[in-house]
């Protein structure tokens, strides 16, 4: 039995089939043997045998199967290669026994598709995409491409995506769910094609991963592509990405993620604030947009951030454990811009080290974060040198105002106003690391509100 589709492009070497098992009678069947036939446009073909399973099927179900036309065992033996980019028949062959009665059942090919173009769309509140739609995709049980793996856990062998434009999408991993993407040889070797999930996003979309887990093995990919609208509702926080190549998207916030052992994190410029990163090198051209996170060195070394694009930039609260010295190809930050990079260290962060690529050159500037505990709301704070030039200044303060100085071990002078309140002028030597400095303004007995 065959069936005709519109010419179809299989080049990629994996097959997706929906499969009704149709019978006009109504019994059940054992399925033993079963193989897909393929035809090109000039007529040549090729068969390729399922793994052989025992299932029952009943009267009018479906299932779904896929097929690696690279990998698996082709049968006809035939020496004419069929053209896979040009394919415009389905066949289905089984070799199964009856339980009650003689009438054949048929096999009708719904559906075949490549997994490359497959996108999960719609849901809501009540009812959102998440990682059992990913499961109930397809039920698979020869060659597995997406399946339960127990409570809130779903193993995937191909690329899906999220998203799709004019067609509103809710997707909400919840807390502790997981999707493993799995690396299969066969499909890294067909253009590239492997396991990935990929948002494709429009505004007022909601992606919400929240202790949510993306999981790969070796090739998995999770990318925010550039068309994916910085609009939609994204939330990362708590989720955690492991051993995959992360490719972000430059107006997508993440925020206290975490990236254990990944290939790479490709941040595109992007905001990531307070996540953790284990053994996983960063790429930003933005590297002030990364603030108050922790980087560790993992088994196989490496920097833990290179930077793309020269400038001057503010590097807040970043901390660094592991990394090698100065120059070596285990130091911290890897300025690969091939220009002058400046990095004006605050906020608690720690002073990486840092190897320069060809044509660059790298400064970084150690400096404190002074806390101004006590101080009264809306005064003003000026900082200047010891040649009365200003360094930082704050023209109308808040509870507990914190000023950063790029400066260390160094004299200066420290101005203090409020109305109704004395002036204060303190000679301060400016500390090694962040401090808290207390303040208490005393009531001017000698000022007299005019109004």
């Amino acid at each position: 039995m065959t069936h005709s589709v519109s010419e179809q492009d299989l080049s990629s070497g994996v097959l997706s089939l929906q499969l009704l098992y149709s019978n006009v009678a109504s019994v059940y069947g054992v399925i033993k043997k079963r193989a897909l036939i393929l035809f090109d446009t000039t007529g040549n073909w090729g068969a390729w045998e399922f793994p052989s399973f025992t299932k029952v099927f009943p009267l009018n179900s479906f299932t779904t199967v896929t097929i690696d036309l690279a990998a698996g065992e082709r049968l006809d033996g035939s020496t004419t290669p069929i053209n896979l980019a040009a394919v415009n028949k389905v066949g289905y062959a089984t070799l199964r026994y009856a339980t009650s009665a003689t009438t054949n059942i048929a096999l009708l090919v719904l559906m075949p598709f490549f997994w490359r173009d497959v996108s999960i769309v719609g849901g809501g509140i009540n009812s959102a995409c998440n990682v059992y739609t990913v499961a109930k995709m397809f039920s698979l049980f020869v060659i597995t491409a997406a399946q339960p793996q127990g409570r809130g856990l779903s193993f995937l062998k191909g690329a899906i995506s999220f998203g799709a434009p004019g067609v509103p999408t809710y997707a909400n991993f919840y807390p502790v769910e997981s999707v493993e993407l799995a690396a299969v040889s066969a499909l890294d070797n067909l253009g590239g094609l492997s396991s990935a999930i990929t948002l494709n996003l429009s505004a007022g979309d909601v992606f919400d991963a929240e202790s949510a887990a993306f999981v790969a093995n070796q090739a998995g990919k999770f990318l925010i592509s550039s068309a994916s609208s910085p609009s939609a509702d994204y939330n990362f926080s708590n989720t955690a990405f492991v051993g995959l190549a992360v490719e972000w998207n430059s107006g997508v916030n993440c925020s206290t993620a975490s990236f254990f052992n990944c290939r790479e994190v490709l941040t595109d410029g992007a905001p990531f604030e307070a996540c953790k990163f284990y053994g996983t090198p960063v790429t930003t051209s933005n590297p002030t947009n990364i603030t108050n996170c922790s980087f560790t060195q993992g088994a196989t070394g490496g920097h833990a951030i290179e930077i793309t694009q020269p400038g001057t930039y503010s590097f807040v609260g970043n901390t660094f454990e592991g990394y090698g010295l100065d120059g070596t190809t285990d130091a911290a930050i890897y300025n690969n811009s091939g220009g002058h990079v400046t990095l004006n260290i605050s906020g608690g962060g720690d002073t990486p080290t840092v190897r320069n690529g060809t044509g660059a050159s790298t400064t970084v500037v150690s400096g404190v974060t002074l806390t101004f505990s006590g101080i009264k709301v809306g005064s003003e704070i000026h900082i200047f040198d010891e040649n009365s030039v200003l360094l930082a200044s704050v023209e109308s303060a808040i509870s507990n105002q914190t000023i950063s100085l790029q400066v260390t071990g160094v004299q200066v002078r420290i101005f203090i106003a409020s109305l109704g309140y004395e002036n204060i002028d303190l000679p301060y030597t400016v500390p090694g690391s962040d401090v808290t400095i207390p303040v208490f303004q005393r009531i001017d007995r000698n000022y007299r509100n005019p109004i």
